[in-house]
């Protein structure tokens, strides 16, 4: 492949509620960038109400390699439509940092915790 290229990597996220403690919900995931662009479904916490707490996941897939540029995704939570509110900026790991896929070598949607970022929470949890 040319310089500055990302092979292939796919987002996940996931949703909880009582900061992070409870309700932790489904991994949701995009396709990876090789396959069929497609939205990940939806995310929820257990009960789907009013979820805290969200993380992302970056997953490379399986021979897949960082060449010349790297990325990591940020996610930020805030409350009031975004007004008011603002959490702590958490990071999901650069890519180059992450290795082969746990889906990619088991067939299963166990994951490494080091894949993801933080849960990111408004200012004051709730």
């Amino acid at each position: 492949m040319a310089g500055n290229m990302i092979n292939d990597f796919r987002v996940g996220i996931q949703l909880s509620d009582d900061k992070s403690r409870n309700q932790v919900g489904i991994m949701r995931y995009t396709n990876f960038v090789s396959e069929s662009p497609r939205w990940s479904d939806w995310a929820t916490d257990t009960n789907k109400y009013d979820p805290d707490a969200a993380r992302l996941h970056l997953e490379r897939k399986g021979g897949s390699k960082v060449e010349s540029v790297d990325i990591r995704f940020a996610i930020q939570a805030s409350d009031k439509a975004g007004l008011s509110q603002f959490g702590i900026v958490r990071y999901t790991p650069w890519a180059s940092e992450i290795g082969v896929s746990a889906y990619q070598c088991s067939g299963q949607r166990e994951f490494e915790s080091g894949h993801w970022s933080d849960f990111a929470f408004d200012e004051n949890q709730y």
